[in-house]
């Protein structure tokens, strides 16, 4: 069943245009990104957007070996709290919660008050 809808999603990805980011990055097309941009966004106005993405893409290219940077102790808070989040959760399963049984459901505890 899962199948249709992952054939159609891989299907439709083909038709998908390059975005100006990857533009940028593969190719320094900035004229290409540009008309990218203006398609996308419908407006001629998009030079300061191309600016931030052509100063982002300037800055990434300067930075070495980005998955050995993002083990080191700097970054140790953000990667403790993301392996956290997925941690947790399986610590307190709901199969390690008690249930009460059926017994214990339907059961009717009587109280028999003093008479005064």
């Amino acid at each position: 069943m899962a199948a249709v809808p992952a054939a159609i999603l891989s299907l439709g990805a083909l038709f998908l245009p390059e975005t100006a980011n990857s533009l940028i990055q593969r190719t320094d097309d900035t004229e290409r990104a540009k008309l990218m941009l203006q398609r996308v966004r419908g407006t001629e106005d998009v030079e300061a957007e191309l600016n931030d993405l052509i100063q982002a893409n300037s800055t990434s290219k300067t930075n070495e070996h980005p998955f050995k940077n993002i083990i080191r102790r700097r970054y140790r808070p953000q990667l403790d709290n993301r392996t956290r989040r997925k941690r947790v959760p399986n610590l307190f399963s709901l199969s390690l919660l008690p249930f009460p049984s059926k017994e214990e459901k339907t059961r009717v505890d009587v109280i028999k008050l003093p008479k005064a």
